[in-house]
């Protein structure tokens, strides 16, 4: 068949399948050499920064939305934000926040990364907002007297709003929010007399809910009507199923997950409401206070405040621990944790007081590469021919970064060009 008839035929076949390339597709798990999980999934520590000081008593992390950057908030008086770029993976910044921003144990960014803001961990509840482009102060909103403690917050998907929890150790906690856009408070509910010192808290994707969880005895998970602003229900956990101190929620809105102090991993059904199991830990890995999950929601990642620290692999699909990194001695007392946007990564901050801390990047994924002069002609798998076995591997890995540039439309577009291309042909 000529060339230019075998090129019409597969064009057309092409677009009449462009559509599925909209859709989320599973990941190439490629040979590597990087050390894996007990389930064979790769899973290893591949790099560290020492913080240097002041840098120690890590207590907040945030990463820009593109990846590029992570904020780390430490609990000195007045706090400071340590900017890191993660593409170098080096200390780039330092921001001294003002007089009585102490401790800023709370943070979120917002979606456009252009904002931080972090709630300080003093009994005057204070509010403080970071332009991220400038890397300076931009303000802060003072709280009323009982609105003081800040250490947990979650922002709305849109950005419109955050909500910091206080921690109420002799009294109820409060959930703060905040108009973002205007930056001011709008309002705050009080929960139950036994929902005290929230530590953490998840935002339903639709931000329609937001779901906090106690640091009690046994831990309890609060859920509320963000339309209304209002509480709606609480989960009392299972016996030993004590303080709850880091959560994730799966990107669908199904699940969130909650790690506990001594009960594992709390598996907690958003839809009907209701706890419905929880993941035992391996041993030295009580004691969870991080968390973060990957992107697609097939695994989750917890940190714990031990000495040495533990990092654990969570299955989420089949809800079972499957793998775990021992840190060094004197690398210990994870309060924070990061996933990359790619999910190739996850980073983890020690608060090693009084030594300077240490930021922790994990491989999760296999980082893949392609030869540039091969993606141009559309031979991904570089065996010499663009044809279908090359378009089966567009559709695996849309999306995924190749060498900083993600496989999309413009690599469709080299297909389309040279199909039927090459010597091996």
């Amino acid at each position: 068949m000529p060339r230019t008839a075998r090129s019409s035929m597969s064009l057309f076949f092409l677009i009449a399948l462009l559509p599925a390339l909209a859709l989320p597709l599973p990941r190439s798990a490629e040979a590597t050499d990087v050390p894996s999980s007990s389930n064979g999934e790769i899973f290893e520590r591949v790099d560290t920064l020492s913080l240097g000081s002041p840098g120690n008593l890590v207590v907040t992390a945030l990463m820009a939305p593109d990846g590029s950057h992570a904020y780390l908030g430490t609990s000195y008086n007045p706090g400071q934000i340590v900017k890191v770029d993660l593409d170098t993976f080096e200390r780039v910044g330092d921001l001294t926040l003002a007089t009585g921003d102490n401790a800023p144990k709370s943070a979120v960014i917002s979606p456009d990364g252009l904002h931080a803001y972090y709630g300080v961990d003093s009994l005057t509840g204070r509010v403080v907002k970071v332009d991220l482009t400038t890397f300076t102060r931009a303000g802060a909103i003072t709280l009323p007297s009982d609105e003081g403690l800040l250490r947990a917050a979650t922002i709305s998907p849109d950005g419109s709003h955050a909500y910091f929890a206080t921690t109420g150790i002799n009294a109820a906690s409060k959930i703060v929010k905040v108009d973002l856009v205007e930056f001011e408070r709008v309002g705050s509910i009080t929960l139950a007399s036994a929902e005290r010192n929230v530590r953490a808290a998840v935002m339903a994707p639709d931000g329609l809910h937001a779901y906090f969880g106690t640091a009690t005895s046994p831990g309890r998970i609060v859920k509320v009507d963000l339309t209304t602003f209002t509480r709606v229900g609480a989960i009392t956990l299972e016996s030993g199923e004590n303080r709850v101190e880091c959560a994730v929620i799966a990107p669908d809105g199904s699940h969130a997950y909650f790690g506990t102090a001594n009960g594992g991993v709390v598996k907690v059904n958003l839809a009907t409401f209701e706890r419905v199991g929880a993941a035992p830990m391996g041993t030295g890995e009580d004691f969870l206070a991080s968390a973060a999950i990957e992107p697609d929601g097939s695994h989750a990642y917890f940190g714990n405040e031990t000495n040495p620290a533990h990092i654990v692999k969570l299955d989420l699909g089949t809800f079972t621990r499957t793998g775990g990194i021992e840190l060094a001695w004197g690398e210990q007392n994870l309060q924070t944790a990061m996933m990359a946007p790619d999910g190739n990564h996850v980073y983890f901050a020690t608060n090693s007081s009084p030594n300077p801390d240490k930021l922790i990047k994990v491989q999760i994924r296999p980082i893949l590469e392609i030869d540039e002069e091969a993606r141009a002609v559309g031979d991904f798998n570089e065996d010499g021919c663009t044809d279908f076995a090359d378009f089966l591997f567009l559709l695996e890995n849309w999306g995924v970064d190749f060498g900083g540039t993600p496989i999309g439309f413009g690599d469709f577009l080299a297909l389309l060009e040279h199909w039927g291309d090459g010597p091996d042909c």
